[in-house]
């Protein structure tokens, strides 16, 4: 049996389009045995109300809740022995099943995911940015290993519970530690870039009115956690160098303040510069210039931040009766 769980908040623009691009693909790849779960981690909006017009059984979370916590509560309450999570605010592809399924009950291996095609609105979801084409070179069957995950993947409950699920004190950045965690416990994810599995309808993290939100949250804080915790994996911290580079060349300008000046005004020359070449490849899809390049040295601030001085608990959420 299948268990489809999403997670989502304020999503109902979207999650009309996601449950039923879930039934689709139960139906067209005839799955006998499946369930769809909703978690909906206190929506101020209509999403819930959206969900109840399908077959889905709706989980509501109150309180402080985060997508790890979502993704928990769904796996608690699924009765599959897969489980398939998706985010609310994508549309999957059936397509994709016969890459991932031998049958509705058995995967090709344990732990699977593939691409997804990113689609940017508005801030208002009305208007249409941006749509993304990916290319893919490589065969469909490709794959390869890799350490970290996204919100979009399927796992045997089994290995899901083995590992203990994903860790509720990050509120950003769960799956990628989710993926670290799996990958040190033996079990890299398989996955597929030359499959598509969903579109992603989504707005920017870029776009200014979202940005601005997250700077109220602890997400962006949460970026040190997922740095500190694994501080001493060497391929991670080869990966965050690759993927943060510029971060690298502000934590030396900082530590280089209180040896020599002109060194450490030179290496801010570099990472400003830096900063601006990244926020050039991406400003034309999903936001201004200007806007990008502050957001990316705000980031990562708050990530060096995040990684000294934010200690959250665990969260163990509550469900609405």
């Amino acid at each position: 049996m299948i268990s489809f769980i999403i997670i989502g908040k304020n999503i109902e623009k979207t999650l009309d389009l996601t449950i039923s691009s879930v039934v689709k693909f139960i139906s067209l790849n005839r799955i006998v045995y499946s369930e769809i779960i909703y978690v909906d981690s206190a929506s101020t909006d209509q999403s819930v109300l959206v969900a109840q017009k399908h077959p889905v059984k709706v989980i509501q979370l109150e309180g402080k809740v985060n997508a790890a916590l979502g993704r928990n509560e769904g796996a608690m309450a699924a009765k599959g022995e897969i489980l398939f999570f998706i985010d609310g605010d994508m549309e999957l592809l059936p397509e994709c099943y016969p890459y991932f399924f031998v049958s509705e009950s058995q995967m090709v291996y344990p732990f699977l995911s593939g691409s997804y095609a990113n689609q940017f609105y508005s801030a208002d979801l009305r208007e249409v940015i941006k749509k993304e084409h990916l290319k893919l070179r490589e065969p469909p069957d490709k794959f390869q290993y890799v350490k970290t995950t996204g919100g979009l993947f399927i796992i045997e409950k089994k290995i899901w519970e083995k590992v203990g699920g994903m860790d509720t004190r990050l509120c950003a950045n769960e799956d990628i530690d989710f993926g670290l965690q799996m990958h040190s416990s033996g079990l890299a994810l398989r996955f597929y870039p030359n499959i598509i599995m969903a579109i992603h309808h989504t707005v920017s993290y870029y776009n200014k009115k979202r940005f601005s939100e997250f700077l109220f949250t602890a997400r962006l804080l949460c970026q040190g956690i997922l740095i500190r915790k694994h501080f001493f994996d060497r391929r991670f911290m080869l990966f965050f160098f690759r993927s943060r580079y510029s971060a690298v060349f502000l934590l030396l300008s900082i530590s280089f303040a209180l040896i020599s000046t002109t060194v450490s005004f030179i290496l801010m020359i570099i990472y400003l510069l830096l900063q601006g070449l990244r926020s050039y490849k991406i400003y034309r899809i999903e936001s201004n210039f200007i806007a990008i390049f502050v957001f990316k040295i705000i980031n990562d601030l708050y990530t060096f931040l995040g990684f000294f001085l934010y200690f959250p608990n665990h969260i163990s959420g509550k469900i609405k009766s």
